[in-house]
């Protein structure tokens, strides 16, 4: 495909497009080759074995790559660390997004809940992403058993689907807690979810720049998360989100309590929260930027 129609550019994302797509490339003769990083799976989803591998892998890949993107500066820092490529081939360039096609209308509003059985005047937390280890889901299951103790108006949704699914379903099962935490599998359009959500909560061991947190963001919906990876530059704590340790269970719970009676505080929140990312991740801002990479780089 990539003879028959010759371009300019090839630009990989993900792990393995990024191998394939960059030594195809390389073999029809491309003469601009791009690779962005969306995370890394150096630490803590491989043993140390796999995950020497995977970083010799990526080092050969940057090599025959013109430039490397990453995501955020953490992850440009993380690169380098590891030692992928030289600096003057890595870029730093944010996710950007069309809002308008994320952020859920008036009526959206109440169209998850009465699809999931989920009383109209109750209280959502939401997980969103896939449901592996790295995500550190069952510490999730952890945290909503705490806060459901306290308080009977709150449900809780995995939303997302993985290996660790039926594991999750049956935690949820031998504590009881089937009629308060859901599992909705794969869901395409987040909007009414969004719509619904007084909270999302994301407690990982590790992550890049979470696609999650910016879609609740722009939807003006609180974020609790551990403050990992690339998370700390998308949320100052206290101003625009809240950050903990990921193993901090009780801190989240405490945390999560003290919103959802806290409206005032929450608006505020979200309202700066929006402000923050409303031009750093607008599309606009991104499509300029590969622009100029692009130029930079003779292609016009």
């Amino acid at each position: 495909i990539i003879r028959r129609l010759s371009p300019d550019i090839v630009h990989t994302h993900t792990a393995k497009a990024g191998l394939v797509g960059r030594v195809a490339a390389r073999l029809a003769g491309v003469p601009v080759i791009l690779h962005t990083f969306h995370g890394n799976n150096f630490r803590g989803y491989f043993g140390k074995l796999m995950s020497l591998v995977s970083i010799n892998l990526e080092r050969a890949l940057a090599r025959i790559s013109t430039r490397i993107i990453a995501i955020s500066d953490q992850q440009r820092d993380e690169l380098l660390s590891f030692k992928i490529c030289p600096a003057d081939k890595l870029r730093v360039i944010h996710l950007g997004f069309e809002f308008g096609k994320i952020i859920h209308a008036d009526t959206d509003i109440g169209m998850f809940k009465a699809a999931w059985g989920i009383p109209s005047r109750s209280r959502l937390v939401g997980f969103v992403g896939r449901l592996t280890a790295i995500k550190n889901p069952f510490t999730f299951i952890d945290i909503a058993r705490r806060v459901i103790k306290t308080r009977d108006d709150v449900y809780f949704a995995f939303v997302g689907d993985g290996e660790l699914s039926e594991s999750l379903k049956a935690e949820v099962r031998s504590l009881g807690l089937q009629e308060k935490i859901i599992f909705t599998g794969f869901i395409k359009d987040l909007r009414p979810l969004y719509a619904d959500l007084d909270a999302l909560l994301l407690c990982s061991l590790n992550e890049g720049t979470p696609v999650a947190i910016i879609e609740a963001m722009a939807n003006r919906v609180p974020v609790l998360a551990s403050k990992v990876g690339g998370v700390p530059n998308l949320i100052k704590n206290g101003q625009s989100g809240w950050l903990f340790n990921h193993q901090d269970k009780d801190g989240f719970a405490s945390g999560l309590l003290r919103i959802l009676d806290a409206p005032e505080l929450c608006s505020q929140i979200a309202d700066q929260a929006w402000r923050d990312i409303s031009d750093r991740y607008s599309a606009q801002r991104l499509k300029t930027e590969l622009e100029q990479l692009f130029q930079e780089l003779g292609v016009k």
